[in-house]
């Protein structure tokens, strides 16, 4: 029988538990073990298989969740524990982004051009892509219409049956990749900012920056944010022309941000170096603790209430209400 102990301190917990902030535990006599559960607003860690770097997160709900990282790592929470390793399928190449329209339909993406599909059971090669630049992030509409963005400019979009390229127009590097209703944004070094709006061909929107932007994210057109190098964010704004206004998230200036996820207009996640993260209500930003030191590069939220990161050292993170 599982005993609740009180909450424990931060101290005690890290002693204790291994984790990185507040926590409640459960401890078993008979097995000899504690079981991490999580709440009040507290960022804990969940025990993983890998100790390299994971770089992207995302989840078809709280029950399915796919993580990659650094050489071929993929793992898959299934709401009790995460699961998985290096993919032989990956040939040991860091994969930096994934996005499924599905909990059987998920793409995976990284370095070489190399992009894995999930059907449900296992890991399928790149469904006819000969991309060879590095790909940095991945993100679709459906399960006929995904686009992948990467290194010099690359685009390639999925039809349904095979990759094709999809102009972008410029040569700089592109880091991320999001949309809502039918237009689709991505990020890149330099301070650019594309998008594609049903079938009109990519064009730029004026960033307000310089700075490189590595990722992109939000609710929808209107609540929608893109982060960089030196905790630069902007946000989009409404009316013609269309352009975007920096913000202030309240972390230090050379925090670079590497995540974005949103579920409402009122409940959009940032994440970045050094442990930082920031939540937005609707109209502010606070800085939220996370107990890490460790650089975090991607952030996935199920709900206002449950979210999730991803980082250095194989960390994961789990907060919720």
């Amino acid at each position: 029988m599982l005993k609740r102990l009180r909450s424990w301190t931060v101290g005690a917990c890290l002693g204790l538990l291994g984790v990185t902030a507040g926590c409640d535990a459960l401890w078993s006599p008979f097995l000899q073990t504690r079981e991490l559960t999580c709440g009040g607003g507290i960022f804990c860690s969940q025990e993983t298989p890998v100790m390299s770097p994971l770089r992207a997160i995302w989840g078809a709900d709280a029950q399915n969740i796919f993580a990659v990282g650094d050489s071929g790592v993929i793992l898959r929470y299934d709401g009790k524990s995460w699961t998985g390793g290096a993919q032989s399928a990956a040939s040991g190449r860091t994969l930096r982004g994934v996005w499924g329209s599905s909990a059987s339909n998920v793409w995976a993406v990284g370095d070489g051009g190399l992009i894995l599909n999930w059907n449900g059971s296992s890991w399928n090669g790149p469904g006819g892509s000969t991309a060879t630049a590095n790909l940095q992030a991945v993100w679709g509409l459906d399960v006929r219409t995904v686009w992948t963005v990467g290194d010099a400019g690359t685009i390639l979009k999925w039809s349904g049956s095979v990759w094709n390229p999809d102009a972008s127009g410029i040569s700089q590097r592109l880091n991320g990749i999001w949309g809502a209703q039918d237009a689709v944004w991505a990020v890149a070094d330099s301070g650019k900012i594309l998008v594609r709006s049903g079938t009109m061909n990519w064009s730029e929107e004026t960033s307000g920056t310089t700075k490189a932007l590595y990722a992109i994210g939000g609710f929808d057109a209107n609540s929608l944010f893109a982060v960089g190098v030196d905790a630069v964010i902007v946000k989009r704004g409404q009316g013609s022309p269309i352009s975007w206004a920096g913000q202030n998230i309240g972390v230090a200036s050379t925090s670079a941000l590497r995540g974005v996820s949103g579920v409402s207009a009122q409940s959009v996640w940032v994440v970045g170096m050094a442990g930082v993260a920031a939540y937005w209500n609707g109209g502010l930003w606070t800085p939220m603790e996370t107990g890490t030191s460790s650089d975090i590069y991607g952030v996935w939220a199920a709900d206002p209430t449950h979210v999730w990161t991803v980082g250095d050292k194989g960390t994961i993170l789990y907060r919720a209400e």
